[in-house]
């Protein structure tokens, strides 16, 4: 995402976020695991190698399409911008979703939480 941020055709702030959302996803995955000894590896039927294939499929699109630019409040961002962009905010709601959503059943689970166990 670096690559594509210093390209010509990604803004660099909108290749990281995407990749901050990426990651924040991962981080979910990993901690989900820890608590539920469960492994989610999709959100909404898309895994980490249909994300990949979709950014092959940028990258493609890139080469064929060219470099364009669309003028938003004063800001050039091309069409590729845009889609990392949604895709970033997707990652980033899927991760608050989903954070809530173990928060709140893990709270169900244990009423008492972790304020009354004793110190080992």
């Amino acid at each position: 995402m670096t690559g594509a941020g210093v390209s010509a055709y990604i803004r660099l702030d909108v290749a990281l976020f995407a990749l901050l959302g990426y990651f924040m996803l991962c981080m979910y995955v990993f901690l989900y695991n820890q608590v539920s000894q469960r492994f989610q590896l999709s959100f909404l039927a898309l895994g980490p190698t249909e994300l990949r294939v979709g950014l092959i499929g940028i990258n493609c699109w890139m080469y064929v399409a060219g470099n364009s630019r669309i003028a938003i409040g004063g800001e050039m961002f091309s069409p590729y911008d845009l889609v990392l962009c949604g895709a970033g905010i997707i990652f980033v709601c899927l991760f608050a979703a989903n954070v809530f959503n173990v928060a709140r059943k893990l709270r169900l689970e244990d009423p008492a939480g972790i304020r009354n166990r004793p110190l080992l």
